[in-house]
Parts: C-alpha cells; sequence; structure tokens
C-alpha cells in the first residue's frame, strides 16, 4: 500500500453501527466518508474543519457524490475548548489524521480529544512518517511515532496498538486513561 487508504485503516477499529464518530480535521473527507459506512446510518459522524471553503465543499460531496446523510459538518478549532463544538464525552471513535503537524497547540487539540471521547473510546492518530518529495510536511514538522506516544500519554491517554498504513504514514491507536 502506496498512500494510506482510510477505509483499510478504518476497518482496523473497533467500530460497530450506530457509534458516534469524530474526523478532526477532516480536510477532503476520506476518513469522514469511511467512518459513515462503518457507523451506518444508525450511527453519526462529526467532520470538524477549520477551513470554510474546505468544509463546504466537504458537505457538497458527502451528498452528491456518496449520497451519505449521517455526517454534520462543523466548522471548528481543534486547538481550544469546545473548539469542536462536540458535546462532552460523547464521542466512542475520534481520528486525528494527517493534522497533528499543521497546529501550533498539539496539547490543546489533544485536550479537546480527550473531552469529547467517551471513557471507552479509541482514538486514531495517523501522521506523515516522511515528506515524502514534498508531498507531506517538511521534514522539521515530522512528528515521529515516540514523539506522538510521548505527547498522547502525557495528555491523559494510553498507546494502544499499531496500525497499518500506507509507506509514508503511520499509524497508532490511543485510548483514555482510566483508573
Amino acid at each position: 500500500m502506496e498512500f494510506t487508504q482510510p477505509s483499510d485503516i478504518i476497518d482496523q477499529l473497533d467500530i460497530v453501527p450506530g457509534m458516534k464518530a469524530a474526523d478532526l480535521g477532516a480536510g477532503s473527507g476520506h476518513y469522514t466518508v469511511a467512518l459513515a459506512k462503518a457507523v451506518q446510518a444508525s450511527g453519526v459522524v462529526f467532520a470538524v474543519e477549520v477551513q470554510r471553503e474546505v468544509l463546504e465543499r466537504l458537505k457538497k460531496d458527502l451528498l452528491d457524490l456518496h449520497g451519505l446523510h449521517n455526517v454534520e459538518c462543523i466548522w471548528g478549532d481543534l486547538e481550544h475548548v469546545k473548539g469542536t463544538k462536540i458535546a462532552d464525552q460523547s464521542i466512542d471513535i475520534a481520528v486525528l489524521s494527517n493534522t497533528l503537524f499543521q497546529v501550533e497547540d498539539r496539547v490543546g487539540v489533544l485536550r479537546e480529544i480527550k473531552r469529547i471521547c467517551k471513557p471507552t473510546a479509541e482514538v486514531l492518530f495517523v501522521e506523515w512518517s516522511d515528506s515524502h518529495g514534498g508531498l507531506g510536511p517538511v521534514p522539521e514538522h515530522i512528528i515521529t511515532p515516540d514523539v506522538a506516544q510521548f505527547l498522547f500519554t502525557d495528555s491523559g491517554f494510553i498507546f494502544f496498538k499499531t496500525v497499518t498504513t500506507g509507506a509514508h504514514h503511520y499509524g497508532q491507536i490511543y485510548k483514555l486513561v482510566t483508573y
């Protein structure tokens, strides 16, 4: 697998119909679509994106290209508490893909994810492992798996397992620390 295939990655999560999922930094919506299909019509996906024009295109594509009606598109900022506009402890599955390297307040993003996740939630983190000739982040913005694990564990998550991704990405699943 050269590049990530969101549906193949989503298949590695413990998703059942009816769950509530969040695609945080949804972008063009590849993970949004895979999540919406996985949670089925009885579930809901919150697609959160900070770029309004990208979000508007995603809204249109979800209906026109995919016929999906179980997605709520939210203009929001992951770096701020309540910036996603998602209720506290309401999410079963959160996805953060190719986003963390772009934000200034990484800890703020993880704090917001922790706020919206149920105690039993899974958090899928997918990130670039290299810059792949300029397609990914510049080398100094790459978040290595070790740095990601430190950021997540320092924010109250525990590393659960790795997932298979494309050649230029890595994937990790985290859960909340519950005692």
